[in-house]
């Protein structure tokens, strides 16, 4: 009987201070799911990533060589397409079209200017 007297004596604030607690955590679970649920439906993929490297790569050695031909580079899980168009006629400066073609997306285009 003793004993039940002394669970008698919590105070109500030892109660409150547990619910506050229990929902801060529910609050940062919440908030942890909702980004952890974004990051895996993300759009950008590895492989659209490492395409995208390599699209960079190739552009500077487009620049460094002066390579302003169209041509097809063909990887193991990817390929990139490069097209080359005349920007304008008063100005000596070309389009650089790179069109990558991955399994996870239908085709994606980045455009560079290279001026002359």
């Amino acid at each position: 009987m003793r004993l039940l007297k002394n669970y008698s004596m919590l105070s109500a604030a030892s109660l409150l201070e547990s619910v506050i607690a229990i929902s801060v955590i529910g609050i940062c679970t919440i908030i942890s799911m909702t980004v952890f649920s974004r990051t895996l439906s993300s759009s950008m993929y590895a492989l659209d990533i490492e395409a995208e490297q390599q699209v960079n790569e190739l552009w500077l050695q487009t620049q460094l060589t002066k390579d302003f031909n169209d041509n097809t580079y063909k990887y193991t899980r990817y390929s990139i397409k490069k097209e080359v168009k005349d920007y304008d006629l008063n100005t000596s400066g070309r389009l650089v079209y790179f069109t990558i073609k991955t399994p996870t997306k239908k085709q994606r285009v980045i455009t560079y200017f290279a001026k002359e």
